[in-house]
């Protein structure tokens, strides 16, 4: 159990460490981003792992040694679905708040029908 809290921890660690690490102008162009170089791009390790031909192992070289495959595949997997979660997540929000709303109306559609 602590092992797995801790794979979280690290995946979520190295997550925000991808996201806020922004590529200098030469490390964009050592990746083969040569045109976003050019134009001078502002780059995060997330985005070039978010390109549907880039992975993790794109970016190695930026990361600390530290993290084990697990890690490594968890925080790829989070950054190249996040969008798809994120719109799954409100989606179940919004199904929540329907619900919600539908069982005060049957309520008040209960209480309506004990008082006639």
């Amino acid at each position: 159990m602590k092992r797995e809290i801790s794979i979280k921890l690290k995946t979520q660690i190295l997550v925000d460490f991808l996201n806020k690490r922004t590529l200098t102008q030469k490390e964009t162009e050592e990746l083969g981003f040569i045109k976003e170089a050019k134009e001078f791009r502002t780059m995060t390790l997330a985005s070039i792992i978010k390109r549907p031909e880039c992975n993790i192992k794109t970016v190695l070289k930026f990361i600390d040694k530290d993290y084990n495959k697990n890690v490594l595949e968890n925080a790829e997997t989070y950054i190249k679905y996040e969008g798809y979660i994120s719109r799954y997540l409100n989606e179940i929000k919004d199904i929540e708040k329907y619900e919600n709303k539908d069982r005060q109306k049957r309520k008040w559609d209960n209480d309506y029908e004990k008082m006639v």
